[in-house]
């Protein structure tokens, strides 16, 4: 029995293996290496000559970006780095929470948003990995790119020991949704009433307009799917941000252990 539930595991990790490395394939996956470095020196070098910005890219092409940055400089474009894809996995998890509650329809968003930040942290790696000079460059190497990847993300350096969170946040929006839902009525009807009286009260006091309690349960169902919507982007970005901080103390410390031996 043990066997065959090995067997299933080491199955399932190969399809896992074999969908990455197809995902690392397609083109949108790739950081191209020298438009990102000319990116960063245009961005933090604005004062020197065109030709001096070239001689810096030069540079930076040979050996890394951190040869022509100070640390303000390298820590202000890793930052930048975590905050755009931060964002970008807040808004994808944020609209396909917001989907019908159609079994197919969920089934599909889970899809996309977990394709989505998989691809996102994918970029994201080889955006650090290239700031600080790991020699990475799927549009020059594909097959050694890909492997590098798989391998850093295999390991657990970026996941930690919670990689099943990783797998499973797509849902937690969604869960949260149904969650909300059967507790909605009992907050309305226990909770909100004395909220609701004086709200009413202040209404009536200020604007003339009578509020009644289908008006708050209205305003609750409109603030359901956006609230659970909202929990799911944050849920993705807590993933994230940890992620990109475990890939670049572990790049930084092997770079200083490499110069102290």
């Amino acid at each position: 029995m043990l066997e065959k539930i090995k067997k299933c595991i080491e199955y399932f990790n190969d399809k896992y293996e074999w969908l990455m490395s197809l995902m690392l394939k397609a083109h949108h996956v790739h950081v191209n290496r020298e438009k990102y470095i000319r990116k960063l020196i245009k961005k933090y070098c604005k004062k020197l000559t065109a030709e001096e910005r070239e001689e810096m890219v030069r540079k930076a092409m040979d050996g890394s970006p951190m040869d022509v940055l100070n640390e303000k400089q390298a820590k202000n474009a890793y930052n930048a780095i975590r905050w755009h894809y931060a964002s970008i996995v807040f808004f994808v998890s944020f609209f396909t929470t917001t989907v019908p509650d159609n079994m197919w329809i969920v089934i599909i968003a889970c899809a996309i948003d977990l394709y989505v930040f998989q691809c996102v942290v994918f970029r994201a790696m080889q955006r650090i990995m290239m700031l600080y000079g790991q020699p990475l460059d799927l549009d020059a190497d594909a097959n050694t790119g890909i492997d590098t990847i798989l391998s850093v993300n295999r390991s657990g350096v970026m996941i930690g020991k919670y990689p099943i969170v990783q797998k499973l946040k797509s849902g937690l929006g969604f869960l949260a949704k149904q969650a909300v839902k059967k507790l909605g009525p009992k907050v309305v009807s226990r909770l909100s009433r004395p909220a609701f009286l004086v709200i009413r009260r202040q209404f009536i006091k200020w604007f003339s307009v009578i509020v009644l309690k289908e008006h708050v349960s209205i305003v609750f169902d409109l603030l359901i799917p956006i609230t659970c919507a909202a929990i799911s982007g944050i849920v993705s970005v807590i993933i994230l941000i940890p992620m990109c901080n475990n890939l670049r103390k572990n790049i930084l410390a092997k770079a200083k252990a490499e110069a102290q031996g």
